[in-house]
């Protein structure tokens, strides 16, 4: 992600937020929440910031966000593009959320490699 590089972390990577231009191309959009990688100011400590079926396990701990944090987005966003349901669900967002914490996010079916392992790979549990 070139936001990377610039040590901007977004914090909120979701289907709604990836948009696809006429000529194929694909943008992030909506950096309203987004931060500097390690700029403490812009969030109160412990908070929740994020969409709760599409948050990283430490954002739903209340950790600091990393571009590991976008990576995870990244992977639960493709996982979502190709199996056409969220990876982790419930009735309400702290059950998604909860879900996120205690469950494996459900394998993906559709998709071949190399995505499979990519998405596996995405979605391991970190930090």
């Amino acid at each position: 992600m070139v936001r990377h590089k610039a040590c901007i972390v977004h914090r909120d990577v979701k289907p709604a937020n990836v948009l696809i231009r006429q000529d194929g191309s694909v943008k992030l959009a909506d950096f309203g929440i987004a931060r500097f990688e390690g700029d403490p100011t812009l969030t109160e400590a412990g908070a929740l910031i994020g969409t709760p079926a599409f948050m990283a396990p430490e954002q739903i701990r209340g950790l600091e966000s990393s571009p590991a944090t976008d990576l995870w987005g990244l992977g639960i966003t493709l996982l979502y593009a190709v199996e056409e349901r969220p990876a982790f669900g419930g009735p309400t967002p702290t059950a998604a959320m909860a879900a996120v914490l205690t469950d494996p996010p459900h394998s993906p079916e559709r998709a071949t490699a190399p995505l499979g392992p990519l998405l596996v790979s995405l979605l391991a549990q970190r930090p």
